[in-house]
């Protein structure tokens, strides 16, 4: 009896454990850069999300969109990852000083399976976790996340790198990001 009871404290410490926590959605330094390569309704492309700054917990993102062979970016937006109440935030940076709040990435005490809405009345689903492949390498354990708003976006998070994967599916369109690097400052 007291082997059972030890064993179902073990297990359930390790679950506690291995729950994904806010930081991993937004919580990395300034100066860290990914790249994708993007299929965009079938047009590749390559994409970067840069920390710009950090400030009250706040990340500054660059969002830049590039043709092959062009170096100017051809499509920009500025947003910011922040934490809120142990869970994590994406908003948009309207460029006035105001932030419009997007989406709600991830709640405290979130479970496989488990759903909640976000500001702007997106809904977020934690689908669970899964062992993803991209062109910067294998992973297991990927926390996938699909939000419901005015398309389906499903993203793929890996601890200490950042959304590996995302696809945006609309109407008849599909966009896919696909991690190709990751530079974290020195």
């Amino acid at each position: 009896e007291d082997l059972s009871v030890r064993t179902a404290i073990v297990l359930g410490l390790a679950l506690l454990a291995a729950a994904p926590e806010a930081g991993l959605f937004y919580a990395y330094p300034a100066g860290t850069v990914w790249t994708y390569d993007a299929d965009f309704a079938g047009n590749a492309r390559r994409v970067t999300y840069k920390v710009a700054g950090v400030e009250n917990e706040q990340r500054h993102v660059e969002f830049d969109v590039f043709r092959e062979g062009d170096p100017g970016a051809t499509a920009s937006d500025d947003m910011v990852w922040s934490g809120r109440d142990g869970g994590a935030d994406w908003s948009i940076d309207e460029g006035d000083g105001t932030l419009k709040p997007r989406w709600r990435l991830w709640n405290a005490g979130a479970e496989p399976g488990s759903s909640w809405k976000g500001p702007d009345e997106s809904e977020t689903t934690y689908v669970g976790n899964e062992d993803i492949e991209v062109p910067a390498g294998r992973w297991t354990g990927a926390v996938h996340l699909k939000i419901r708003c005015d398309a389906t976006v499903e993203f793929w998070y890996v601890a200490g790198v950042g959304f590996v994967k995302m696809v945006r599916t609309g109407g008849e369109t599909r966009d896919t990001l696909l991690l190709r690097k990751v530079e974290r400052p020195e």
